[in-house]
């Protein structure tokens, strides 16, 4: 069934807003206006966001933002999570998916693993990249999107 990517990216952002305000972290939504429904499973991509932007809030420092930006790219939905922490380490990097590797205190190693999963049962996928300026960028696309 098709979903709305803006609404459910603000829909979760709305969840994780106040963990975010007890850490002293905005949350930013930039919605992509061409972006229309794209087939999905809402609840679980729901997940797989929630999941991005929880990591993304526990990395970043006090004081600053967590952007997600929606978006139409080559056919796909995007839906990127950008944090301002310390980056990733490559010891970290080697871990990413990994069941139960982590390296927060406290952290269980299993957000974006199931992240993961749910996107490629859609057709889609993650990937986490270096944001120009610092921290870290997650890119969880979708296919089936259109203007």
């Amino acid at each position: 069934m098709p979903v709305d990517l803006n609404a459910l990216a603000e829909e979760t952002a709305a969840l994780v807003r106040p963990t975010a305000h007890k850490r002293g972290v905005t949350i930013v939504l930039h919605a992509d206006p061409a972006l229309r429904p794209v087939p999905m499973d809402g609840p679980r991509i729901k997940q797989a966001l929630l999941n991005l932007l929880l990591n993304a809030v526990q990395a970043s420092p006090a004081s600053s933002e967590v952007t997600v930006a929606t978006r139409l790219a080559g056919g796909r939905a995007e839906a990127r999570v950008r944090d301002r922490g310390p980056g990733l380490s490559p010891e970290a990097r080697r871990a990413l998916f990994t069941p139960f590797a982590t390296t927060r205190e406290g952290g269980t190693g299993r957000g974006l693993p199931i992240a993961l999963a749910i996107l490629e049962q859609h057709g889609g996928g993650l990937r986490l990249e270096d944001a120009p300026g610092g921290g870290t960028e997650a890119v969880a696309f979708l296919p089936g999107a259109r203007a």
